[in-house]
């Protein structure tokens, strides 16, 4: 299969316009859109940057960091000071912190979790799954959305001058923090205030597939095969020679995954790209390297049936001289393949794929051994004396 000389980024960017437009802030999930042949697995990818065989299921993920690294940007508000234009005493008065979020994830999801502050900055830490300050839920939503945490400090009007019930009013905060939930306005209920911030192709575009598939289907050479023949030593002229492939790797069809994460955005997020090449067999082109270029294939014997990829053919004259003193006819077979590749991913915009994509390099085309094949004639046998 002939490929595109486009650059594969533009190829993959023209393929999918479609899909590469920013997702709109605020979107609450990816799973609104399933797609039942790569469902969304829990983490990152384990395996990034190989082709392996395809187990028979795919695998897809949310955008987010490779293991161990932090993401996101700080979305978070400044303190808000709330005060009372004209306080009379016992007013409520409070301060408002907002505090960014950091996340991060693993191979597993089991140490995915968040980082903040709260108590004023006082203290910090990280928060994984399993604790109450980060649930499933955050671990979907992380992938797409920015976030921030809250808590305030409340207090009252008092007058300033304790002495002095005349003094001045002024704010006096109890140094207690209460964690806070701005979407539903609740005291001491934690939350994380989520900011989309969309992610696609456009803003973590895939590297090159093309080499890692070059590199996997040039191993393919070793899975060509042995070509056999019988009769195994001399064939005769006017006779058919049959001729097969044992030992083939893709007899039928091979299917090779590979997963790849896209460009980190300016979040450090990443897109994961999960690729499903199908290698399929179709056929064997034989060159028997006869005198006169003849490659006609003729019906085998009926004791040549059972084997793989079997032909024959029919020589007309016999192999002595052939190739100088090698006096053989060197058989030859290419194994044609094609090649379709087709591209997995999740963005802001929820899941996309089965989406086909230019494999970026030809399909394989593979030969096993060169067989040297003698022909002679049948020749008479003397039977008795002059």
């Amino acid at each position: 299969m002939a490929c595109s000389r486009r650059p594969l980024i533009a190829a993959l960017a023209a393929v999918l316009a479609f899909a590469m437009q920013p997702g709109v802030a605020g979107h609450a999930g990816l799973d609104d859109s399933p797609n039942p042949s790569c469902p969304i697995a829990r983490g990152v990818p384990s395996t990034l940057n190989q082709v392996i065989a395809f187990s028979g299921s795919l695998s897809c993920f949310r955008p987010g960091g490779q293991s161990g690294a932090f993401f996101g940007k700080d979305v978070a508000p400044a303190t808000i000071q709330t005060r009372v234009p004209s306080p009379e005493l016992g007013d409520p008065c409070r301060d408002t912190y907002h505090y960014r979020v950091a996340f991060t994830n693993d191979t597993t999801g089991d140490r995915a979790g968040a980082r903040f502050a709260f108590a004023g900055g006082a203290t910090s830490g990280v928060f994984g799954l399993g604790s109450p300050y980060f649930t499933e839920n955050d671990a979907a939503m992380m992938g797409t959305h920015d976030g921030y945490v809250t808590d305030v400090r409340l207090g009252t009007y008092e007058p300033s001058n304790a002495a002095d019930p005349n003094s001045p009013l002024q704010c006096q905060l109890n140094p207690t923090f209460h964690f806070f939930c701005p979407g539903t306005n609740t005291l001491d209920q934690f939350c994380f205030t989520w900011v989309g911030d969309p992610i696609s192709p456009t803003s973590s575009p895939p590297q090159a597939w093309a080499p890692f598939f070059g590199q996997a289907f040039g191993n393919l050479s070793g899975q060509s095969g042995v070509i056999h023949s019988a009769p195994a030593s001399t064939a005769v002229v006017n006779t058919p020679t049959c001729f097969w492939i044992d030992g083939m790797g893709i007899p039928v069809e091979q299917d090779l995954t590979l997963t790849l994460a896209g460009a980190p955005d300016a979040t450090g997020r990443q897109v994961f790209y999960v690729f499903l090449a199908r290698i399929r067999f179709l056929g064997v082109d034989w060159n028997f390297d006869d005198w006169d270029g003849n490659n006609q294939q003729v019906p085998p014997a009926n004791e040549c049936l059972g084997h793989p990829q079997l032909t024959a053919h029919q020589y007309r004259q016999i192999s002595d001289g052939r190739h100088g003193a090698d006096n053989t006819y060197h058989v030859t077979a290419t194994e044609r393949y094609s090649v379709t590749v087709d591209a997995f991913w999740v963005d802001s915009s929820g899941t996309h794929g089965p989406i086909p994509v230019d494999p970026g390099v030809q399909a394989p085309q593979i030969s096993p051994n060169v067989l040297p094949q003698p022909v002679g004639q049948i020749e008479g046998i003397p039977i008795g004396s002059p």
